[in-house]
């Protein structure tokens, strides 16, 4: 005796990709996350580089004080005004650098912060310290 089995084939299908569909949509959570990771390394990478870049331009130039704007302008042939606030942009995020030059009776300590900020400011991401020693000129 053959039973007619194509109303079970048909349930059959129908439950693999019901049970696809779930096992896929689980997963998709994990590569959302894992992106969202990858671009917070991504800034995070870029952030930690350009803090040495310019703790290498600040160590091999004349300055000894703070940095102004005018500073700013000088080391990255930047045309930023004085109530502007100077900002570097890799990668579509903007950078936006401080730069304290401590410095003590031999040496003087360099101390180059720079801070990741959303377009807006409003949003702090991170901050990222760097710190390098530079010999006083005279």
């Amino acid at each position: 005796m053959v039973k007619n089995q194509n109303g079970f084939q048909l349930l059959e299908v129908l439950l693999a990709i019901a049970l696809l569909s779930i096992i896929l949509l689980s997963f998709s959570g994990f590569f959302q996350q894992s992106q969202l990771f990858t671009s917070k390394n991504e800034a995070s990478g870029s952030a930690v580089q350009l803090s040495q870049e310019i703790l290498q331009n600040v160590k091999s130039s004349s300055l000894q004080a703070d940095l102004t704007i005018q500073d700013w302008n000088a080391l990255y042939g930047t045309n930023f005004s004085d109530g502007e606030e100077f900002h570097l942009e890799v990668n579509g995020q903007r950078f936006y650098p401080v730069v304290k030059i401590n410095q003590s009776s031999q040496v003087a300590l360099f101390t180059v912060k720079v801070e990741i900020w959303a377009d807006s400011r409003d949003g702090k991401i991170k901050t990222f310290e760097t710190f390098g020693y530079k010999e006083r000129n005279g």
